[in-house]
């Protein structure tokens, strides 16, 4: 069994590892799903975003997969899930195992239901009014003595909280997050187990459930079945909510979306250990180092690494040498800045850096390491500028696109 203190680690090792693919006939103790996997290989365009964890799919005697309700595999091209299908899968999940169960979050405006989907160990489930109230006693120090937090912390469980579908022209989340649930109920390889036994984990497939529902409609009867890029009506539904254009990141601040509200409740009801928010973005890799404001309680060092890491990421992905190029970024990357978390906020005296300005520490650099450290970074910045104006010099004018034209290879 994997140690509680070693959750994390656990976790972010079910997401990231990844290996060579073997011939198999059963994935743990289950048989393939011999259509889905050959559906997942048929539509991936390169076999090494595959891993193990993703690339087999199993078949249970009881259990239902997301192709057993929907008709077809999760991925497969032209085929979008609306929310109420999405919704009678998690149902029929929650249904056939004891290892999942469906709550309420509340309406939307428009009065669609909105889903939190937790998987877990039965018993886990069976008390999770008593892990709730764990969580909730340790969020609040007022009352609490730390021999008392130690002892509620052994007794704990960490509950891992994962959104999708917050903007709604994103549309693989929520399609994602389907066979994640599926392969968290069913799979009997490790760490599946563990993370069963060990956490919580709670799934809201779709968060703006009017917006997805809109979106969908609008690819149904306006996009599918459109092959050039460049002649078909705009990807986007004008407007994902009641007569407004919100951008639900940013309401987070004003809440004037019953669905924000919703999710701020709950946040507050089950004080997740962890909070992930699936998006989506452009079939390019990118890697948002943000502009700020920062949260104080975050390191400057922190805040200058993830910076780094997606100007050096974003380099040397538009390399001509792409993928060796990144990884060899990654690794110099972890390399260089290995250690750097118990600095303790203290900058290396040999490569200063900056402290954000929302800092309270005022950290300055000699001038004899600015000049050093000053050329580097115009020169990647300087790159990084060249990569997005040829870029934009790719793109046609706007209005000029006729309906004959085909797509660009290097826009395929």
């Amino acid at each position: 069994m994997i140690r509680k203190n070693s959750l994390p680690l656990a976790f972010a090792y079910f997401f990231c590892i990844s290996s060579k693919l073997a011939a198999q006939s059963q994935v743990g103790t289950l048989e393939i799903d011999e259509v889905a996997t050959n559906a997942i290989f048929s539509a991936t365009t390169d076999n090494d975003f595959l891993t193990e964890w993703v690339a087999i799919l199993p078949e249970h005697d009881s259990i239902p997969s997301p192709r057993d309700v929907l008709g077809y595999t999760i991925g497969t091209p032209g085929e979008l899930t609306q929310v109420e299908e999405i919704y009678s899968y998690f149902n029929a999940l929650a249904q056939a195992s004891d290892r999942v169960e469906v709550f309420s979050l509340g309406e939307s405006f428009e009065g669609r239901d909105m889903l939190v989907v937790a998987i877990s160990a039965a018993d886990n489930l069976t008390n999770i009014e008593t892990y709730k109230g764990y969580l909730n006693t340790l969020s609040d120090p007022r009352n609490l003595n730390r021999p008392t937090a130690n002892e509620i912390i052994e007794d704990a469980l960490p509950i891992f909280w994962m959104t999708a579908g917050l903007h709604s022209p994103e549309l693989g989340p929520p399609e994602m997050v389907m066979e994640l649930a599926y392969r968290l109920a069913v799979e009997t390889r490790e760490p599946f187990g563990n993370i069963r036994e060990n956490v919580i984990t709670l799934i809201t497939p779709v968060l703006d459930v009017d917006g997805r529902a809109r979106q969908v409609d609008w690819y149904r009867s306006n996009i599918a079945g459109h092959t050039n890029y460049y002649d078909r009506p705009p990807s986007g539904v004008p407007f994902w909510g009641h007569y407004t254009r919100h951008d639900n990141n940013r309401d987070g601040i004003s809440i004037t979306q019953p669905i924000t509200l919703n999710y701020n409740n709950g946040v507050y009801e089950y004080k997740p250990t962890v909070s992930l928010d699936l998006h989506e973005s452009v079939p390019l890799l990118y890697v948002a180092g943000g502009t700020g404001p920062y949260n104080e309680g975050v390191s400057a060092i922190t805040i200058g690494d993830l910076k780094e890491f997606a100007r050096e990421n974003d380099i040397s992905f538009n390399s001509k040498s792409k993928k060796a190029d990144l990884v060899a970024s990654c690794r110099t990357f972890a390399k260089k800045n290995a250690g750097s978390a118990t600095a303790a906020g203290a900058s290396s005296p040999s490569k200063p850096r900056a402290a954000s300005s929302n800092s309270n520490t005022n950290t300055a650099a000699s001038p004899a390491a600015t000049a050093t450290s000053a050329s580097p970074q115009k020169a990647a910045k300087k790159k990084v500028r060249k990569i997005n104006d040829a870029l934009l010099a790719a793109m046609p004018p706007f209005g000029t696109i006729s309906k004959n034209d085909e797509p660009r290879e290097d826009w395929a």
